[in-house]
């Protein structure tokens, strides 16, 4: 019988040019420390270069199971790099599936070229012969990021967050936007890739909520607002340092501060308490996934809410309510559901009224979309809703 494949990597923590510091050393020990104990008792390691390791995980023998052990290595790396306050380093790795019984030379060839194309692309990791799903428009794509960040190119936009009877004003959410100096406006799927662990999308996202959080402070009336983030940033310790000390700077309470994370992440996967410790609210968004997994997501939560404030229903298809009766009937038990664990239900997407009646009509609480306000500069925003101070 054929041996199972497995997987074989290279990993490389670059520190750049100015790597023979007191500071690189320190880098240098944290790093095979930590990958030591990453690898565990059945890993294998040898020196591939300088500050490469080769690397063999004997019990990885699939993409998932790879990317999960991955996130772990560069959650325990990443940290003491951004602190090291070290411009440009960071650790990437590439990686291949390696039959033992193969040609050993070759696979590790293989490892090496992903891992010179992650370099490139300045994005974590890659696995040979995979590309990395990336905006073919983006300027500088990753590798820009910082510099941008350090330029001040990414603002906040906004939309409002309404009563779906009364249209009245009850908070907003914030959209992350890259005016680059070719003056585009950017989304964050058009300059991201759907999977990074490069430390900048920490960094921009711990912006993201710093500025969401001085805007907030300075509106009158008592407004929540709302930030989506990504699921790999999901209890994230960054991020929570960043919304407390932005809290307590401008006296705003974390509770105002609604965290968006895909449904599968918040309901099933780890972190959703760490991140609740943070003090603000969490939100579930479904985007079309099985309504039927939502709604048993939501029936296994304590009857008080647990750590969830609000679920959110983004379909990719909106018109698809109107002319489907099964699904709005699926999605007025979820709502159902919802309100007996007393969470509120927004619907995001209400970009024509018979969709906005719709979403009335199955109880949702809070309603946004262009049907009611399109996404603003913040100010147009701010003077649209007589927010300024």
């Amino acid at each position: 019988m054929t041996a199972a494949k497995r997987a074989l990597g290279i990993v490389e923590l670059a520190l750049g040019e100015e790597g023979r510091d007191r500071a690189a050393e320190v880098l240098r020990a944290l790093f095979a420390e930590r990958l030591s104990a990453w690898l565990g008792p059945r890993g294998q390691q040898r020196p591939a270069g300088a500050d490469k390791v080769l690397v063999v995980l004997p019990e990885v023998a699939d993409e998932a199971a790879l990317e999960a052990r991955l996130e772990s290595l560069f959650a325990a790396l990443e940290g003491p790099i951004a602190l090291a306050g070290r411009r440009g380093a960071a650790i990437y790795a590439g990686f291949t599936f390696h039959d033992p019984g193969g040609n050993l030379h070759g696979a590790v060839r293989e490892a090496g070229q992903a891992l010179a194309r992650a370099k490139a692309l300045r994005i974590g990791w890659l696995l040979y012969g995979r590309e990395p799903e990336l905006a073919a428009d983006a300027p500088g794509r990753l590798q820009d990021l910082e510099e941008a960040l350090s330029l001040g190119e990414f603002q906040l936009h906004f939309q409002a967050r309404l009563h779906p009877v009364y249209r009245s004003l009850a908070g907003a959410e914030a959209f992350l936007r890259w005016h680059t100096r070719h003056r585009k406006v950017l989304a964050p799927e058009q300059f991201l890739p759907a999977e990074s662990h490069h430390p900048v999308v920490e960094a921009l996202y711990a912006w993201a909520l710093k500025a969401a959080v001085a805007r907030l402070a300075r509106w009158r009336q008592r407004l929540h607002l709302q930030l989506a983030l990504p699921a790999r940033l999901l209890a994230r310790p960054g991020l929570a340092l960043a919304l407390a000390d932005a809290c307590a700077l401008h006296g705003v309470e974390p509770g105002r501060i609604l965290l968006a994370f895909p449904q599968d992440a918040l309901l099933s996967g780890p972190g959703a308490a760490e991140a609740a410790a943070s003090g603000a609210g969490l939100v579930a968004v479904n985007r079309g996934e099985s309504l039927a997994s939502a709604l048993a997501g939501i029936r296994a939560l304590p009857e008080q809410g647990g750590i969830l404030r609000e679920f959110k229903l983004a379909p990719p298809e909106p018109a698809i309510l109107v002319r489907d009766l099964a699904y709005r009937q699926m999605l007025r038990r979820l709502v159902e559901e919802a309100h007996r664990r007393r969470l509120k239900v927004a619907f995001a997407g209400a970009d024509h009224e018979k969709i906005a009646e719709v979403a009335r009509e199955i109880g949702c609480d809070l309603v946004q979309g262009r049907f009611y306000d399109i996404v603003l500069p913040l100010q147009e925003f701010e003077a649209r809703h007589q927010l300024r101070p």
